[in-house]
This record gives structure tokens, C-alpha cells and sequence, in this order.
């Protein structure tokens, strides 16, 4: 796995001071330890970057679900998280350093907590996180559909600082194939939890990732993606063709999808998908958002995202970047926002 990854600076440094590197043919070094249970979650420290508009704060890896198209468990290993203090040390110090979004990092994040059995889970830690400052905006990563609670949904409701934004993986809109893939839910029990959310934050951004060929998928299934996908109302999709991944149990299923087919349903679930972005998007024009400032695409012509995922583009020269300004969204295009910059304090 990725063990002692944050030791990687350090032992390249120190075989560039060895006198005879490159001189000779190297012998391979290992330094990756096998995992331990119990074993902490390896830190890696986020530096501020200029050329980095907002912050990653990774508090846990590994995953124990093992869906039969994903090589994570096996190279990654089980759950583990960061530790409470140190998350929250972490955090202070990127606050501190001016981000003004923290994105909530993890391989399986809705599990963090979980190893440890201490009832500091993701909604604990989260309680712990969005009082410290109210003038940065926290997001989470990607989370299971299933992991989506009560609780959570009533931080998003009381902190105006936590976005209204999920990122659902769905994979796959037809129960069939979901059992396959052993996923741990069917497209009834998906499309409860996307009916929930928005019964308590109807406005929320929901983002998914869809597999597009996956072994067995039939045009059938294809059509059944479609249906729940345009049912669901997603404001994104993440599209991606399934491909092998050597040591899955699904590599060796026999009944793989020709590229080509992949091909033409992934650009079929595309149009779909920029549908939907584009009638989401619109909902929000004449309304004023507040934009982080993630780069300069043009002279004058700034680009960000609001707080629920709005891909947005201003006019404004001397855009700030990693700043949080007001915009007055006035059209939707290719499914960008853009608007004029309402007003800075």
C-alpha cells in the first residue's frame, strides 16, 4: 500500500547525498511496511501553495467494503483514521494559513472513526470542525449513500459554513448490476436517501460517479442508468468507463463490454449528465453566490465554485484567488455560470 509515504522526501534525499548514486547500477529499495491492525494513519502535512485555491485535509484511508471492481482494499488496506487532535491541530494550522474552503479527504470517509470504536465518528469530528471559524467553508469529499444520516444533514441545515453539497457515488442505476459490483445498496434504497436530503435541503447540490461497462451491462441495463439518473436529478456526473483492475474478482468475469460500447454509452451518459448540470445551474440565475476564486482563465476573467458546486465565471482583474467574493449569477453557458461580481466588503 502507501505506507510510509511521508517518509518519501526523506529517503530520496538521502540517497541523493550517497557518493556513489549514479554512478552504478542501484539495487531496488523497499520501504513500504506491511500493514499492522491497529496501525496510525500516516500524516502528510498540507503547505499553503499560491497556485492552490483551497485546502485537502485527508483524515482517513484504507477501506474494508471490497466491491468486486476496486483494487483499494488490497492496495490500500483496511479502514484507519486520523487521530481527533490531530485532525483538529491540522486544521487550525490551514485556517491560520488563509484557506478559506477545506475539502474532508478519505478513501472510505463516511467510515473515519470507525476502527477506533470511540463513537468519534465523521458527524463528531464535523461538530468539533465547523464552529472554529465561520468565515471558511468546509466540504466533503466523496460518501457513501448509505452513510448519509440524520445527523449529518442537521449540520448542514444549522452551519451556513458547511456546503450544500454530496458527492454519492452511485456507480451503477440497475440493481442487477449493483449486486455485482457488491455495492451495498439497491437503486430503491439510493433514490430514499437522494429523497431525504432533499426533503431537509432542497437546494443541495447531489454529485455521482456513474461506471459505464461494467461486465454484463446490457443495453437494458444501459437504459435503466439513464432513467435513474435523470430521476435522481443529479447537479454533476463523474462518467467513467470501467476497466480490469488485475487481482478484482470482476477482472475475471467473462462477460466483459467491448470498448467501443463503452465508448458510445459514455458519451451518451456525458450529454445526459451536462443536461442536467445545465438545468440544476439554472435554478440559481439572478441570485447572488459567494465564489471561491480558484484561477484566472482569461484576461479579467476569473473562475470558481460557490459553495454548492456551481462552476462560475466573472469578470473581475484583479481576482483574489482562494477568496470567497460575491457573484450575481446572469447566464448559464456550457455549463459555466457567469455573472458580475455584486459587491466586496
Amino acid at each position: 500500500g502507501t505506507n510510509e509515504k511521508s517518509r518519501l522526501v526523506d529517503l530520496v534525499e538521502e540517497l541523493l547525498s550517497k557518493k556513489n548514486f549514479g554512478r552504478e547500477k542501484q539495487t531496488p529499495l523497499i520501504f513500504v511496511r506491511k500493514y499492522q491492525r491497529g496501525q496510525e494513519f500516516d500524516e502528510l502535512k498540507t503547505e499553503k501553495n499560491i497556485k492552490r485555491a483551497r485546502a485537502y485535509l485527508k483524515i482517513q484511508e484504507g477501506c474494508d467494503q471490497f466491491c468486486s471492481y476496486c483494487i483499494i482494499p488490497y492496495a490500500r488496506g483496511p479502514v484507519r483514521s486520523r487521530s481527533l487532535e490531530n485532525t483538529l491541530a491540522e486544521a487550525k494550522r490551514l485556517i491560520e494559513a488563509g484557506f478559506k474552503e477545506i475539502v474532508l479527504l478519505g478513501i472510505h470517509l463516511g467510515a473515519y472513526g470507525q476502527e477506533q470504536g470511540s463513537g468519534k465518528n465523521l458527524v463528531f469530528l464535523l461538530k468539533k470542525l465547523l464552529p472554529l471559524s465561520a468565515q471558511v467553508r468546509w466540504r466533503l469529499g466523496s460518501l457513501e449513500p448509505m452513510e448519509v444520516s440524520r445527523e449529518l444533514l442537521e449540520l448542514m441545515q444549522e452551519y451556513p459554513n458547511f456546503c450544500p453539497h454530496l458527492h454519492l457515488p452511485l456507480q451503477s442505476g440497475h440493481d442487477q448490476i449493483l449486486k455485482a459490483m457488491r455495492r451495498p445498496y439497491s437503486t430503491e434504497q439510493y433514490l430514499e436517501v437522494a429523497t431525504e436530503i432533499r426533503k431537509r435541503i432542497p437546494e443541495i447540490a447531489l454529485t455521482t460517479d456513474v461506471m459505464i461497462g461494467f461486465p454484463g451491462e446490457t443495453d437494458e441495463h444501459f437504459q435503466a442508468y439513464l432513467d435513474f439518473v435523470e430521476k435522481v436529478a443529479f447537479s454533476r456526473l463523474h462518467v467513467f468507463k470501467y476497466s480490469p483492475r488485475q487481482g478484482t474478482p470482476a477482472a475475471k468475469f467473462s462477460d466483459q463490454v467491448p470498448y467501443a460500447i463503452k465508448e458510445a454509452r459514455s458519451r451518451q451518459m456525458i450529454r445526459l449528465g451536462e443536461k442536467l448540470e445545465k438545468e440544476y445551474a439554472e435554478k440559481f440565475l439572478g441570485r447572488t453566490v459567494n465564489v471561491l476564486v480558484e484561477e484566472k482563465v482569461a484576461d479579467c476573467i476569473g473562475e470558481g465554485s460557490s459553495a454548492n458546486y456551481l462552476k462560475v465565471r466573472f469578470y473581475f482583474p484583479d481576482a483574489p484567488r482562494g477568496q470567497v467574493i460575491p457573484v450575481q449569477l446572469k447566464r448559464v453557458e456550457k455549463n459555466y455560470c457567469f455573472g458580475e461580481v455584486f459587491s466586496i466588503q
